[in-house]
């Protein structure tokens, strides 16, 4: 077994994680887990490896080489499961409606994360681990990295945020990655808040259409 590459994963298929086996899985779940609810300065590789209960206690180390890896293979996990329904529900919104309106794209970028914590059990530590990572992280290290995985695994959504862009301007022009840091910040932020403090809201619909709105006043301001 050697350790996970980011660029071998892209080499084969993008979107394609087949190659990761239980172990890391595992190991990549805790460390989401701990990342999330400990703060990623605060977490060693020792305390995930801890939590994910392996054995050997160099797993971590050894399949995953570092945190800044492990950040990596989470967002781009993540990611690229989003990238999917997404692509998918654009090319169905795309059939059915020439010119999406504002709303139809936002309503793309914000509920499959949405349905995801909602309804899926192995997504309820991903908002968190998310809001740590584009909020309470200081390391700009960290902050780059994140934005090389979202411009590699979500081209789709970037294309979405294109679009948006070019309805609001009237011509194609690019969203700041500023801009898109803020929009997520927000989205992410409100999602976790009333996920610990409300989560029954996270499926009503006023609460969801309310959101976009604000999130969508954010993106194209």
């Amino acid at each position: 077994m050697t350790s996970l590459n980011l660029k071998n994963i892209k080499n084969k298929k993008l979107y394609e994680f087949s190659s990761i086996t239980n172990t890391q899985l595992n190991i990549l779940m805790s460390a989401e887990y701990m990342f999330g609810h400990k703060g990623i300065n605060s977490t060693s590789t020792r305390d995930i490896n801890i939590h994910s209960k392996e054995k050997n206690a160099s797993s971590v180390s050894y399949h995953f080489g570092n945190k800044e890896n492990l950040i990596d293979f989470i967002l781009a996990y993540r990611i690229s499961e989003l990238e999917i329904i997404r692509m998918k529900e654009y090319d169905k919104l795309l059939k059915k409606i020439n010119n999406p309106s504002k709303k139809d794209l936002i309503k793309l970028i914000l509920r499959p994360v949405i349905n995801k914590i909602s309804k899926d059990p192995l997504w309820k530590n991903f908002i968190p681990f998310y809001e740590q990572v584009i909020v309470f992280n200081e390391s700009q290290i960290i902050q780059n990295r994140y934005i090389n995985i979202i411009n590699n695994y979500a081209k789709g959504t970037l294309g979405i945020y294109k679009r948006l862009k070019s309805i609001n301007e009237g011509k194609e022009a690019k969203i700041s990655d500023k801009k898109k840091h803020d929009f997520l910040c927000f989205f992410i932020c409100s999602l976790s808040h009333t996920k610990k403090t409300k989560p029954q809201i996270i499926n009503n619909k006023n609460y969801i259409d309310y959101l976009e709105k604000i999130s969508l006043d954010i993106l194209l301001s």
